[in-house]
């Protein structure tokens, strides 16, 4: 059985799916696609997919483009082609963000598949009024899983350099009970 987490950045699988990704699925054939990235961030995606035995596909694509074309919703044709060529199987896993407040996350959810699941974009909805969105959004839909992740989960941090301002200002994440969330597929 695969698991496929698509992310829009290099460190959304790790807040959002670390503690899935490291015990629930640790024996699984694990896949994360990271959407947007550049050099420096697409070798963060790899490095983390490394430390917890996944494997990393990166597509390097520029959010400027992809927020440009926002507006009409479109498929992202180089994530689709991607998805395609892993021939997944039915009862193998696709997991997509279920897409808060930001665009770029949006745009990531609008690829999703009709067999896809979907996972709260941690920690974003970790503030009350995405907690809100997040409850709303949620409200009629079958819970997958929850987990309440293990704080070594954050021992990954070091690797993601390039948002090392985001961990330092968020330095309470390390602490929190934001659990991560996996609700049943089909488009939202």
């Amino acid at each position: 059985m695969k698991i496929v987490v698509v992310e829009p950045h290099c460190d959304d699988a790790f807040l959002s799916l670390g503690g899935h990704l490291e015990t629930l699925w640790k024996d699984l054939d694990r896949t994360i696609i990271t959407v947007f990235g550049d050099a420096k961030r697409d070798q963060e995606a790899r490095n983390y997919a490394e430390a917890i035995g996944a494997k990393s596909i990166t597509l390097g694509l520029t959010e400027s483009r992809m927020l440009s074309e926002l507006r009409e919703s479109l498929p992202i044709p180089e994530l689709q082609e991607t998805i395609r060529g892993l021939r997944l199987l039915p009862r193998d896993v696709l997991a997509f963000p279920l897409g808060l407040q930001h665009p770029d996350h949006y745009r990531v959810r609008d690829a999703a598949t009709s067999r896809a699941v979907f996972y709260t974009d941690t920690p974003y909805w970790s503030k009350q009024k995405l907690g809100e969105e997040v409850r709303d959004r949620l409200k009629g839909t079958v819970i997958e899983s929850v987990l309440f992740p293990h704080a070594r989960k954050w021992r990954h941090i070091p690797i993601f350099q390039s948002q090392a301002k985001f961990f330092h200002f968020n330095d309470g994440l390390k602490t929190s009970r934001i659990p991560e969330i996996v609700i049943q597929g089909g488009r939202l």
